[in-house]
């Protein structure tokens, strides 16, 4: 876009953290199914809690599971992506992404590290140099509003031409 605010490194070191984390919790989903199919306990640590657990349960188990994840990955890439734009409330979802993010152990070890990554994410938004972007993001997308001057000669009824 013509006449953009200079996008700092921490707004491109928060997306990356944010996308790096979708893409751990993409790998920890896809590992916790591949464990499941050979036992399903094992699978991941939400599995385990839930050892003696019938058909009907282990099904609906990895549907939340995976409904889950997909609410945290939707809430990750949001966070990094509108970051990345200049958006100022992505910082206050950053911290919902984070939360819901340390939700991801349940998967498996690998879901640390999309806790750790969505927290760096965090951190970035936080920073002063994040800040100041999306302040110039904001008075580039809400111009201060100008007014016109009042005009002095007022004609009311049919203008002169039309008379």
């Amino acid at each position: 876009m013509p006449n953009e605010p200079r996008r700092p490194f921490t707004a491109l070191f928060a997306l990356g953290c944010f996308f790096a984390a979708d893409a751990a919790l993409f790998a920890a989903l896809i590992w916790g199914y591949w464990l499941t199919a050979a036992a399903f306990p094992q699978g991941t640590t939400l599995f385990s809690w839930f050892p003696q657990a019938d058909m009907l349960s282990q099904v609906l188990l990895v549907c939340a599971l995976t409904v889950g994840a997909v609410i945290i990955g939707a809430f990750l890439g949001i966070a990094g992506w509108y970051g990345y734009l200049g958006y100022k409330w992505t910082r206050i979802w950053g911290i919902f992404a984070f939360l819901l993010a340390c939700a991801a152990p349940l998967i498996g070890w690998l879901g640390w590290a999309v806790a750790g990554l969505a927290f760096a994410g965090l951190f970035a938004l936080w920073l002063p140099a994040t800040g100041r972007f999306f302040r110039a993001c904001h008075a580039r997308r809400h111009p201060a509003p100008t007014f016109e001057a009042m005009p002095e000669n007022v004609a009311y009824g049919p203008l002169p031409k039309y008379r």
